[in-house]
């Protein structure tokens, strides 16, 4: 017999019981290279309600969206490291789109970089209208994201774009 349920029902009904009347509010991204642009976008979430929950990409979707050589932190890396942070009452992973998530656990409000206002829009529109989402800036994201931290390592290291070293030739 296999079981049928939703992976996040634990999830769901834990959170059901440990705060029966407060606000949850879930954030999400890949958390890859933790970095002072991520800490500012979960304390900025966490004034949204009164428990912040945060679901991390897998590896898998991360790839997809930014190619091969990402993330560079494996999952369980990325979750545990987000997991530790204090304005973060819970973390998780799960292949569904974080709206997908939300409704599964729950939640009504989602916490969202403004980056992605025109994917969540569109989500809105067809079959979530019950969520409210809130958008947030991107924190100076030239110096504040992942994708600035590699660039930065590569023009002062001399690596290519997956941070292999790169061989010299000799004059």
């Amino acid at each position: 017999m296999s079981d049928t349920h939703d992976p996040l029902d634990k999830l769901r009904d834990c959170l059901a019981l440990r705060y029966p009347a407060e606000r949850i509010v879930l954030a999400s991204g890949v958390f890859d290279l933790l970095h002072v642009g991520h800490l500012q976008y979960l304390r900025i979430a966490r004034q949204y309600g009164d428990r912040l929950v945060v679901h991390v990409a897998l590896d898998g979707p991360v790839r997809d969206r930014k190619g091969p050589t990402r993330p560079i932190i494996p999952f369980t890396e990325r979750v545990t490291l987000v997991q530790a942070l204090d304005m973060v009452d819970h973390a998780f992973g799960d292949e569904r789109h974080t709206m997908e998530c939300a409704v599964a656990l729950g939640i009504r409000d989602l916490v969202i970089s403004a980056e992605s206002t025109v994917e969540y829009e569109q989500k809105l529109r067809n079959g979530f209208e019950q969520l409210r989402v809130s958008y947030t800036d991107r924190v100076d994201s030239d110096s504040h994201s992942t994708t600035a931290i590699i660039r930065l390592i590569n023009n002062r290291h001399g690596t290519n774009k997956d941070l292999t070293p790169v061989r010299y030739q000799s004059k």
